[in-house]
């Protein structure tokens, strides 16, 4: 379905938001193997679009989901996300978790990578729906 004041934008049409456990944070691939659980759905037929390669990308390789890395959405180079990090409700603990998964010590590689947008995702699904069949 075609929405959005942009032509070529694509808009879901049904969406839940959900919170991980009280004390469980990313990256945990029980959390995501979790909602997969509670949606019948397996790891194969599931894609984990994300701007974090070790809080999204590496917990959806261990959960064994589609990995996609939002390249485009990466914040933590970002000057603001040090102000954001300074107002936010964390703790300084939390603060310094975050900055080291931003940096972490292991290389982890994305399957796919939509550098630009969203959009770029729709080929990528695609692509891998052709390989699963």
């Amino acid at each position: 379905m075609r929405t959005g004041r942009y032509e070529g934008t694509y808009g879901l049409s049904e969406t839940e938001h959900r919170h991980v456990p009280m004390g469980m944070l990313k990256p945990n691939a029980r959390v995501l193997c979790s909602i997969l659980r509670d949606q019948e759905c397996s790891p194969t037929q599931a894609a984990y679009l994300g701007d974090s390669l070790m809080k999204d990308i590496a917990m959806a390789q261990e959960a064994g989901v589609l990995d996609i890395h939002a390249k485009y959405g990466q914040a933590h180079h970002r000057k603001e996300y040090d102000l954001l990090r300074r107002v936010t409700h964390w703790t300084q603990v939390d603060v310094e978790r975050e900055r080291a998964l931003a940096h972490p010590d292991a290389d982890v590689i994305p399957t796919f990578t939509c550098q630009d947008g969203i959009e770029e995702i729709l080929p990528i699904l695609g692509s891998s729906l052709v390989r699963a069949g």
